[in-house]
């Protein structure tokens, strides 16, 4: 169990770590740069030379156990992930451990990248005592999947609880199942009353931020339960708050997808309102990323790149609040709007600025800035969105991320779109001209 200064620790330096280490300093100095072409750039990207794997990752944290076991490694970190995720009986162990088995290989292969949420938490589980405090603990899920431990995720905050109190992964997950069915018949809401609470809730997120309970209280409130009675009476009370997942990450998404479906810009028409399919085409580069089926889908950078793309099922869900927003696309509609935003009928420009508010278009002085000074200025733009949001911090080491920040230096934001258009060509179709 995590002691008083562990706790403190851990809530008042909730962020990420500002620093960048030497090896990822100088791949940022390769993207700022501009020494390399889009081609160049994506044949640099394939190499693999500077991207940080699963494997490092792991290792960068299991590393006593690494270097006591060697050519045990392997294992013991299938079996001690098989007794968290737990088993009833032989048959189910040989299952778990058979699962896990296959994970563990994957994940330390050296060419690979990616590692969801739902399997990097158990790890967490693993390697909790030599972490040490949850702010370890909440670094390494970052490193492992660029997401970290949300506060208005229930499932999250069980998770939380289980790692100060010294559960098992599988004894949180069932503390979880228990009180979400208790939490849920106690909150039962017709389908009408549901569909009212929910466009309450997105009225209150679109006007104003009155009345909400904010992460920072939950925070606060969540890391100082004592007990399971303790955990279950404050999920059961706050139950329909905590259910609104990712509200901050929701209500930029929101932001800037009604941006980029009606633009504040005069047609010869009248005002044009855009599909989300219009959207997808228009803005996310959804024609220049194949399908996941697609045979032509053989490198791992493709592979990288195109996971989690999103659909126009996925859009849709995303802005319905029927799935949590993910990073990939909040950081596509943050590129396809410059980060402004519309809100109910006003136009934000630079939504990181609460006061850039206008009813209107107005016309505002731009600073003729460096392609250099561009990447600066969008980049630290989007940490701050990334991080009020509960994601991690663009990453040079991360592919995607290395990506995004190759095409932000660019002479002009206007030029940024043509630069990922071209980007994605070269990846998915290389015989294309740059």
């Amino acid at each position: 169990m995590m002691d008083t200064e562990q706790k403190n620790s851990f809530s008042s330096r909730w962020e990420y770590p500002k620093n960048m280490t030497e090896t990822s300093r100088k791949v940022y100095d390769m993207v700022i740069s501009g020494d390399y072409s889009i081609k160049q750039a994506v044949e640099l990207l394939k190499e693999n030379a500077y991207v940080r794997t699963t494997r490092e990752t792991i290792l960068k944290y299991a590393g006593k156990h690494y270097e006591e076991k060697g050519d045990a490694f392997r294992q013991w970190l299938v079996e001690a992930l098989t007794e968290q995720i737990g088993y009833t009986n032989q048959q189910e162990y040989e299952t778990v451990r058979d699962a896990q088995r296959k994970n563990v290989q994957r994940w330390l292969e050296k060419t690979n990248t990616a590692i969801e949420k739902e399997s990097a938490i158990p790890l967490c589980y693993v390697l909790r005592d030599d972490l040490g405090s949850l702010e370890e603990i909440n670094a390494m899920l970052c490193d492992l999947c660029q997401e970290c431990f949300h506060w208005r995720n229930p499932e999250d905050i069980v998770y939380i609880y289980g790692l100060q109190q010294n559960l098992s992964y599988k004894e949180a997950s069932a503390l979880y199942i228990r009180i979400s069915e208790k939490a849920k018949g106690k909150t039962v809401a017709s389908p009408k009353q549901e569909q009212k609470r929910i466009q309450a809730v997105r009225t209150k997120n679109q006007i104003s931020d009155e009345g909400l309970v904010y992460t920072n209280q939950v925070r606060e409130q969540v890391i100082y339960l004592k007990n399971e009675e303790e955990l279950e009476r404050y999920m059961i009370d706050n139950w329909n708050d905590l259910g609104e997942l990712h509200r901050t990450a929701g209500k930029m998404f929101r932001g800037y997808y009604d941006l980029l479906r009606f633009p504040p810009v005069e047609t010869l028409e009248k005002e044009k309102e855009y599909r989300t399919a219009d959207i997808l085409q228009n803005y996310l580069y959804l024609s220049l990323v194949p399908s996941a089926r697609n045979p032509k889908m053989k490198d791992a950078l493709q592979r990288c790149i195109r996971r989690n793309w999103p659909t126009q099922s996925l859009i849709s869900r995303m802005y319905n609040g029927r799935r949590d927003v993910s990073r990939k696309a909040l950081m596509l509609m943050f590129l396809a709007t410059s980060g402004d935003m519309k809100i109910g009928e006003k136009y934000v420009i630079n939504s990181l600025d609460d006061n850039a508010a206008y009813d209107d278009e107005e016309d505002y002085e731009e600073l003729s800035l460096t392609p250099e000074q561009n990447l600066e200025n969008l980049k630290s733009q989007m940490d701050q969105m990334l991080m009020k949001c509960g994601f991690a911090v663009l990453d040079p080491r991360v592919q995607f991320d290395w990506m995004v920040m190759f095409c932000m230096r660019a002479d002009d934001e206007l030029f940024i779109d043509k630069r990922i258009q071209a980007f994605l060509s070269e990846i998915f179709n290389p015989d294309s001209e740059e």
